[in-house]
């Protein structure tokens, strides 16, 4: 089961100078806001194969059983949590460090599991995003190990 809480838009930016599209042929105006469809590319399957579904080997190669993450901290037009071009975020590194050691801590030490009656929780959605609902409850033991 893949629960996504990927955000619909991520960094955005205001125009400030007229700005022409090459690819459209269009200007947009100064006092223009814009943002990042990072739901569309993050859920796009010519970006990531089957991804409404959960791969925990995505960012791995498996001609070599390498792991990767600079897909997930490299700017680019198929990963855009952390914003692209000059505006990317500086600490994206840090944060995907401490998300991964955060999540490994609750892995290792604890069994979580979902207390939801159809196994998929219900999800919320607030303007440009979407979460799961927060009153969601879980079941957590500590992990034998």
């Amino acid at each position: 089961m893949l629960i996504t809480v990927i955000p619909a838009v991520a960094s955005g930016g205001l125009v400030e100078k007229p700005l022409q599209l090459r690819s459209t042929g269009r200007t947009l105006s100064p006092g223009t806001k814009f943002s990042l469809p990072a739901q569309q590319a993050h859920l796009d399957p010519d970006n990531y194969p089957n991804p409404n579904v959960f791969d925990g080997y995505r960012f791995c190669d498996p001609q070599s059983g390498a792991c990767d993450i600079r897909g997930t901290i490299t700017p680019s037009a198929k990963w855009l949590i952390f914003g692209i071009g000059t505006s990317a975020c500086p600490a994206r590194l840090l944060a995907t460090r401490i998300s991964q050691t955060l999540f490994v801590k609750v892995i290792r030490n604890y069994d979580l599991r979902l207390k939801v009656e159809d196994g998929q929780p219900e999800v919320v959605y607030s303007a440009a995003n979407m979460f799961v609902n927060f009153n969601t409850k879980m079941y957590v033991k500590s992990a034998s190990i």
